[in-house]
């Protein structure tokens, strides 16, 4: 479907697109396109049907923008919703679109995934869910869209890659859930959150399993190397973690400029990773040495301001409390306060 134009079904489910091929059901591209109460089902499903695609986004020839999609179910796909790389393409991109009120059900590999191209940017998805099937299932991916807001989404019964965030400028997720899903096989990324500015707000994990190994982490919000700018997290709740082996970690970090502020108590100190990296997290406006090293010019990335405090969040007797700035700038001079 090119061009600008709609298809609306009639009822609950709508038009129907049911096909047992190796194929992409529904692909469009244009502008100011209405799609509504579609569903879409693969009637046999198998690991050598790779390319089963519920709907797939833009071409070489045709963008997909100032549209919306909304009330899609697609079912036993490999991938629900697809926009491939087209960077060698004149076109390719996605923007100004909301996705509403979607499902992807019985997904074998990523339920959403977003592989844009240089250009896209402004996507809404609000309510969209993937429940995923088999090892395969992952949720969401995105790359190469500047602007990503996401509204109460979840991701059911999908294996380490839950959320996969990257070349964004800004990441913006609300009441994100998710719901019965499965960290294994060695440390571990839940969501790995690598857009330049990232916001958490409201994230609940429901009975998710935790089997990384021995001394492994399973790291639940992963804030990569280019998540350097406000980064917050507030709202995090925990409901069941099944925990077979490793460690739960609610947040982590990846780079010595990554920062991460936790805006309320629903992620304590000692439920982050630092990854070696000691200046990374401050709680409720407090910043932290997580691992109680001294801050000097070696292991602060960024200007900091004179007067700027560091609290020990390792503390033993004998060991400062915190460290204040004395100088400011990049090349800053802490000194020691009081030892315990």
């Amino acid at each position: 479907m090119w061009g600008t134009c709609s298809i609306i079904g009639k009822g609950l489910l709508g038009a129907r697109l049911v096909t047992d091929k190796d194929i992409t059901a529904l692909h469009v591209g244009g502008s100011a396109q209405t799609i509504k109460r579609i569903y879409v089902l693969f009637a046999n499903p198998s690991a050598e049907l790779s390319n089963q695609v519920g709907v797939e986004f833009a071409n070489d020839d045709f963008q997909w923008s100032q549209s919306v999609i909304e009330q899609v179910w697609v079912q036993n796909p490999q991938i629900g919703f697809l926009q491939r790389d087209y960077t060698s393409g004149t076109f390719g991109t996605i923007f100004l679109n909301a996705y509403r009120n979607c499902q992807i059900i019985a997904n074998r590999g990523w339920g959403v995934r977003f592989d844009s191209k240089n250009g896209s940017t402004t996507i809404h998805l609000d309510t969209v869910y993937v429940k995923g099937s088999g090892t395969g299932a992952k949720g969401f991916y995105f790359r190469s869209i500047k602007d990503i807001l996401m509204s109460n989404c979840a991701v059911d019964t999908c294996y380490n890659d839950l959320l996969d965030v990257a070349a964004v400028n800004l990441f913006n997720a609300k009441n994100l859930a998710i719901e019965g899903c499965f960290m294994t096989n060695g440390a571990q990324v839940g969501c790995n959150l690598n857009a330049t500015t990232n916001h958490v707000d409201g994230f609940t994990s429901t009975v998710t399993t935790v089997d990384v190994g021995a001394g492994q982490n399973a790291r639940i919000l992963f804030f990569g190397g280019n998540a350097t700018e406000g980064n917050t997290v507030k709202g995090f709740i925990d409901l069941g973690t099944v925990l077979t082996s490793g460690n739960f970690v609610k947040s982590a970090i990846a780079a010595a400029a990554t920062k991460v502020q936790i805006l309320d108590d629903s992620v304590r100190l000692s439920e982050t990773f630092d990854n070696g990296f000691a200046f990374g997290f401050g709680i409720k406006g407090q910043d932290f040495s997580r691992s109680g090293n001294s801050p000097d010019a070696t292991t602060l990335t960024g200007d900091r301001e004179k007067g700027h405090v560091f609290w020990n969040g390792n503390a033993a007797v004998g060991q400062p409390t915190y460290w204040v700035n004395t100088t400011g700038g990049a090349s800053s001079t802490y000194v020691a306060g009081p030892n315990l």
